[in-house]
C-alpha cells in the first residue's frame, strides 16, 4: 500500500493527539504479537530503501562526531614535567564527551524516527524543538537506568548467586562470566521493554516508563531478539570491513612515508574517525528501525483504528 506523506502525517498526528489524552492507551491490553524476524527485516528494509534520506539525516551528526572527536584528541591531556608527565582524562572531559554523544544521538534519532513514522524528511540543519528535548531527557534517563541494571545484576550474579548456582547444580562457573552474561541479558530485556519510549518521544507523545512497560507486555522477547538480529550481522560486517579498512590505511601511509609525519598522522586519524562515525550511526539506525516498527504495531493493536495503520510508512522505496 502506498501512502502520501501528508496523509501519513495527518493520520499519525491525529493518533498522537488521541494517545495523549490521559495516556490511556498504555493502560489497555494489546493482543498484538510482534515477530522478531519481521521487525529486523523491516529495520533493514527501511535503511537500505532510503539511503539518500539516511545520508541527509546522518550528515550533521557525522560532521559533529568527527569534528568534536578531533577537538578532544587535540586537547592538552598532559600534566607534570619531564619524565613525570602522565596522560590523563579528567572526569569533566568524560562527562562532556558523554553529553555530546547523547546530543548527537538525539539529532539523528529524532530525524530517523520521524522519517520512519511520519515520512517527515530530515533536514541538513534540523529545526530543534520540544521533541528533541524530550528525546534527550529520556536518552539520559534510560542510559543511567541501564547502567544501574548492569551493575546491580553483575554484582548479584558474580557474588552470592554464583555460589548458590554452583551448590544447586554441582558444577563450578566463573563468577565474572556468569555475572557478565546475566547483566547483559537483564539490561537487554530492560531496554527492550522501554524501547518504545524513544519513538514516542520523537513524536512528542507522553509515554513514561510504566506506560512503555505495559505496552510491551508479551512482546519484550520479540523486541529483544529483533535487536539481536539487527546488531549481530552488523557487528561481524563492520569487524571485517574495519580490519580491511585499517590495513588499507596503514598500507597507504606506509607508501606515503616521504610526506610530513604530522600531515599523514592527522589524515590517518581523520579517515579512521570518519569510519568510526559512520559505524556508530549505522549501529543507531537499525535499533531505531526496530523500535519505530514495534511502536507503530503496538499502537495499532491498542487503538484498533484505521488511522493507526498509517503510522508506519512503507519502506520498500515507494515514496512520493
Amino acid at each position: 500500500m502506498h501512502w502520501k506523506a501528508d496523509t501519513v502525517r495527518r493520520g499519525a498526528e491525529a493518533l498522537s493527539r488521541s494517545y495523549q489524552r490521559g495516556n490511556g492507551m498504555a493502560q489497555k491490553a494489546t493482543t498484538t504479537r510482534l515477530s522478531a524476524w519481521r521487525l529486523a527485516g523491516d529495520a533493514y528494509g527501511l535503511w537500505f530503501s532510503n539511503l539518500g534520506v539516511w545520508f541527509v539525516a546522518a550528515a550533521l551528526p557525522f560532521a559533529l562526531t568527527v569534528l568534536i572527536g578531533f577537538a578532544f584528541a587535540q586537547a592538552p591531556l598532559m600534566v607534570g614535567d619531564g619524565e613525570d608527565q602522565r596522560v590523563f582524562i579528567t572526569d569533566f572531559t568524560l562527562v562532556l564527551n558523554f553529553l555530546v554523544d547523547v546530543i548527537i544521538y538525539t539529532l539523528f534519532g529524532v530525524a530517523w524516527h520521524r522519517w520512519a513514522l511520519l515520512s517527515e524528511r530530515p533536514r541538513l540543519i534540523p529545526n530543534v524543538g520540544g521533541e528533541h528535548l524530550r528525546f534527550l531527557v529520556w536518552a539520559l534517563i534510560l542510559m543511567l537506568l541501564s547502567q544501574f541494571v548492569l551493575r546491580t545484576v553483575f554484582g548479584l550474579f558474580s557474588g552470592a548467586a554464583s555460589g548458590l548456582i554452583t551448590a544447586l547444580f554441582a558444577f563450578s562457573f566463573s563468577p565474572q562470566v556468569l555475572g557478565f552474561l546475566a547483566a547483559v541479558l537483564a539490561c537487554g530485556y530492560f531496554l527492550a521493554r522501554v524501547s518504545v519510549i524513544y519513538p514516542a518521544a520523537a513524536l512528542g507523545d507522553r509515554l513514561g516508563l510504566l506506560g512503555a512497560w505495559k505496552m510491551t507486555r508479551g512482546n519484550a522477547w520479540a523486541l529483544f531478539w529483533a535487536f539481536v538480529l539487527v546488531m549481530v550481522p552488523l557487528l561481524f560486517a563492520f569487524f571485517l570491513i574495519g580490519a580491511i579498512f585499517s590495513a588499507a590505511v596503514v598500507g597507504l601511509f606506509s607508501a606515503m612515508s616521504s610526506m610530513d609525519r604530522a600531515v599523514t598522522s592527522n589524515l590517518a586519524w581523520f579517515l579512521m574517525a570518519a569510519f568510526s562515525a559512520l559505524a556508530s550511526l549505522a549501529f543507531l539506525t537499525l535499533p531505531i528501525g526496530v523500535a519505530s516498527k514495534g511502536y507503530a504495531e503496538l499502537r495499532r493493536g491498542q487503538s484498533g483504528s484505521a488511522v493507526a495503520r498509517t503510522v508506519w510508512t512503507q519502506q520498500r522505496g515507494k515514496r512520493d
